[in-house]
């Protein structure tokens, strides 16, 4: 028997994301992105000798044990600079096993559908894309004894999965309220994409990308700001080295847990930086409706906005404040449509948003597939 995964995945960031058919209505994954080889064989073990981001790889006929999911040394920038190397592979693979595990049949090798999200940069280039085949397409993978075959593998302009995600239910594959109007040629609609590294903005008409635009404002510049004026509110802060994914995480949670209070560090050394995040975040949002005025399509003349990734989740109450109705939140039409006790992983939100519009990609690729399967 043999199981078949649809997948659609973006692992070159410093977010793994993505989001498979491994459950009923689907199961998502967000993870840091890191893949650091363990070389102590002592380091694996736990008190119930198993940890459950240590994977053991199969690499050129050898096993090599590597932790995944710190917030400390992130492998992968997400920008021009990725390498679509071994370590790219070894972190894609780690991803496509996390869904395997999830799934119910245990016993058969398992083949994989995937898609597979490129930024502006790398969409369409030939050598790129042949770079990725030449490391995962028709190879068979092991990680943790489980053997995998990647037989069909495709590649999605990063913001058109949101796109998608906005268009089709994933868990019916049928269209949604929005769609009608998002497929009409006659308007012309803006993603907006503030990332960690970057701030993307693409223009979409008839769901075909038409322009694209890159800014420096983003929530990285942002965070390393929040760091500087907390050394300044108590020096000892500076003693904890934290790295800036790290702080973004504590802002992140306390911000969805809507916590009255953000505090980050640790310890003696926990600073509250609530009035400091509050001030840099109203300028970022500030930032991005600027850049958001485009050379080639101003901004009065987009007839909807849609905000989507992590970074929209934690500026949304800002945007909010313009007061401008054409403003779509991937998150709260997400927070509308979804609940928790659908999904045995993560809950769709605008982190995972790209993922699913891939995701609905594959389940329309794997189509082809299954004949063969």
């Amino acid at each position: 028997m043999t199981n078949l995964l649809v997948i659609g995945l973006e692992s070159a960031n410093s977010f793994s994301k993505s989001f498979s058919n491994a459950k009923k209505n689907g199961y998502g994954l967000k993870y840091y992105n890191t893949a650091s080889e363990i070389l102590d064989k002592h380091e694996s073990i736990s008190a119930n000798n198993k940890l459950s981001n240590v994977f053991t790889v199969n690499v050129n006929g050898k096993d090599r044990k590597y932790k995944v999911g710190s917030a400390e040394g992130v492998t992968s920038s997400g920008q021009s600079s990725i390498k679509y190397n071994e370590q790219y592979k070894t972190e894609t693979l780690i991803t496509i096993y996390r869904h395997i595990e999830a799934m119910n049949n245990q016993d058969s090798v398992v083949k994989v559908v995937a898609v597979i999200g490129l930024p502006t940069v790398h969409y369409r280039n030939e050598e790129i894309e042949k770079q990725i085949e030449g490391l995962l397409l028709n190879q068979k993978h092991i990680v943790n004894g489980r053997v995998f075959e990647i037989v069909d593998l495709d590649f999605f302009l990063q913001p058109l999965g949101t796109f998608y995600s906005l268009i089709f239910d994933h868990r019916t594959l049928e269209l949604n309220r929005h769609s009608k109007k998002l497929l009409d040629e006659r308007y012309k609609f803006l993603v907006v994409d503030p990332g960690f590294g970057t701030l993307d903005l693409t223009v979409v008409q008839g769901s075909e990308k038409i322009d694209e635009h890159s800014a420096k404002y983003a929530m990285g510049y942002v965070i390393n700001r929040v760091k500087q004026k907390a050394i300044e509110i108590k020096p000892g802060f500076k003693s904890l080295n934290m790295q800036p994914l790290e702080i973004d995480r504590q802002i992140s949670e306390a911000i969805k847990n809507g916590e009255k209070e953000i505090m980050i560090g640790q310890g003696v050394n926990k600073v509250d930086v609530t009035e400091v995040v509050k001030e840099e975040f109203s300028e970022l949002a500030k930032n991005i409706v600027k850049e958001m005025d485009l050379p080639e399509c101003s901004f009065d003349q987009f007839e909807g906005i849609i905000l989507t990734g992590g970074t929209s989740i934690a500026l949304q109450k800002d945007f909010e404040g313009l007061d401008d109705d054409r403003f779509i939140y991937v998150q709260k039409e997400f927070e509308e449509k979804f609940t928790q006790e659908e999904y045995d992983g993560e809950k769709p939100d605008a982190q995972l948003a790209n993922a699913i519009g891939y995701y609905i990609q594959a389940c329309s690729n794997a189509e082809d597939v299954l004949e063969n399967v």
